[in-house]
């Protein structure tokens, strides 16, 4: 059942500590109405249940972005890795692949540009003006 109102979750996954603690805190719902409390944990679980389907793509490309690498009832799974391995999926119940793309590039980005900050440091949590950002790019693409 496919509600009009309902819009992605972003999930980054942590593998092999090369995400710097988090990137966008767990989870950002991008819409007009919040998910209810129990559906974040369905969301969360539908993510990580297709890592395995990440993780077999991802040898098999050059592209940073896998579109779409799994499918749960009406949701599907979106795929963005990193040079550095670094996993950026989103769950979203409509397909857009340009909307989706050009958002996990802006996300990459952003990220990029917070790496490359001499005051950053590996392994502490990234800035709420990071999180800030990317829920911006949520509403601007969604």
């Amino acid at each position: 059942h496919s509600f009009p109102h309902r819009r992605p979750t972003l999930s980054p996954v942590e593998c092999g500590g090369t995400l710097a603690s988090q990137l966008a805190r767990a989870s950002c719902w991008y819409g007009w109405h919040p998910p209810r409390e129990d559906t974040s944990h369905l969301n969360q679980f539908i993510i990580h249940a297709a890592l395995d389907m990440v993780e077999e793509m991802v040898w098999g490309t050059q592209h940073m972005y896998l579109k779409c690498v799994d499918k749960f009832n009406d949701f599907w799974i979106s795929a963005f890795v990193t040079a550095g391995h670094v996993k950026l999926m989103l769950l979203h119940d409509v397909r857009n692949d340009e909307a989706i793309r050009n958002f996990f590039q802006e996300v990459y980005e952003l990220y990029v540009r917070v790496l490359m900050n001499p005051f950053f440091k590996p392994n502490q949590p990234i800035a709420s003006t990071f999180d800030a950002r990317v829920k911006l790019l949520g509403r601007k693409y969604f």
